[in-house]
């Protein structure tokens, strides 16, 4: 007798690491029959190499049939999984196909989760229309605990916490054997993730600037994607205040280049006030790097309960985590953002028996 294989339809928000996403999920997780519907297409992403996807088109009588074809799929899904709760449109077809909530899951952002409050009255309606998906949802994916929580509360989500570390980018790469030894005393820093104004760089660069000129050697701050406006401003900004020891990564690098660029660093600040940047985050303090965050975002509270050591930004100065710091840092996060652990969340999410 063939067994039955669960029907998976996932609805994903198109971003940059849906493409790695969608391949390792068909490498890994073949038991369960997976199809992807991509909205919100950009072509500065690259589409999947593998997998029954579709992605929607911007003409309007294919974009119907592309929504037609969805209804279908999700009546006869076993799960729906929905990457990222931004768009309207999505939300409000969600709203409209609410009978399907009760075998849907959300894999929270963050950006998604942390909506500043409505304004006006297309705010106020997709505010209500979000609620009312948001209480109906059979669960919620997210290693981060304090999501789940904020989500319960902000949005009388009644769901399950499914615990998965979603994405492959939050997958440890080791690359300890490329880390680069400096004999001269001084530090690399790195500045935030992108151009998005949520960095606070100007925040940061105030307290850089007024560190000694002779305890760092470069500060690099990534800048290849978000908000133009902001990237002038950092660009400006950093370049007075800096000189030649400020270079900002305004193209995107390859993952292992980007990956060799953080061997290299010494210290990360994020001064993000919401939960960003998890999968930079993750591998500097799996490398043994010093990173500072802000105290009271949800990813401070879930290194402190894996027991990571990370710093305070608000009593910046500039030190390092001593060498036992480091190595239980890199140990704990070699376990906890594995690959073997990745996929064993991942089919326990798809296994799990509707109630």
């Amino acid at each position: 007798m063939i067994k039955h294989k669960n029907k998976i339809i996932h609805i994903c928000s198109f971003d940059k690491f849906i493409k790695d996403f969608i391949e390792f999920n068909e490498e890994h997780c073949s038991e369960f029959e997976h199809e992807y519907f991509i909205i919100g297409y950009h072509a500065k992403y690259e589409l999947p190499q593998s997998g029954s996807f579709r992605v929607i088109p911007p003409n309007y009588k294919e974009k119907a049939h592309f929504l037609l074809t969805l209804s279908r799929k999700l009546k006869t899904a076993d799960k729906v999984i929905i990457h990222g709760l931004f768009d309207f449109k999505l939300i409000f077809f969600l709203y409209v196909h609410k009978k399907y909530l009760s075998k849907t899951c959300w894999v929270i952002w963050g950006g998604d989760l942390y909506i500043p409050p409505a304004k006006n009255i297309k705010q106020k309606t997709l505010a209500l229309l979000r609620k009312s998906v948001v209480e109906r949802l059979y669960g919620v994916v997210t290693y981060i605990k304090g999501d789940y929580i904020n989500a319960k509360k902000n949005w009388n989500l009644k769901g399950k916490y499914f615990e998965c570390i979603m994405y492959p980018s939050n997958i440890f790469k080791d690359q300890s054997c490329n880390d680069v030894i400096r004999n001269d005393g001084l530090v690399n820093i790195l500045v935030g993730h992108s151009a998005n104004p949520e960095n606070f760089h100007d925040e940061v660069f105030e307290k850089l600037k007024d560190l000694p000129r002779s305890k760092y050697a470069d500060i690099y701050v990534p800048l290849s994607y978000g908000d133009e406006e902001n990237k002038k401003r950092v660009l400006q900004l950093g370049k007075f205040l800096f000189g030649e020891k400020f270079h900002p990564l305004t193209d995107f690098m390859k993952l292992s280049e980007y990956l060799s660029l953080l061997a290299s660093i010494d210290i990360a600040v994020f001064n993000h006030k919401r939960q960003q940047a998890m999968g930079n985050t993750i591998n500097l303090i799996g490398l043994g790097k010093t990173v500072y965050l802000r105290s009271d975002v949800t990813q401070w509270q879930l290194f402190n309960e894996l027991g990571v050591t990370v710093l305070d930004i608000e009593r910046f100065d500039g030190q390092l985590l001593t060498q036992e710091q480091q190595q239980k840092n890199k140990q704990i996060i070699k376990n906890y953002f594995s690959e073997e652990n990745y996929i064993s969340q991942l089919n326990k999410l798809y296994a799990a028996e509707l109630s």
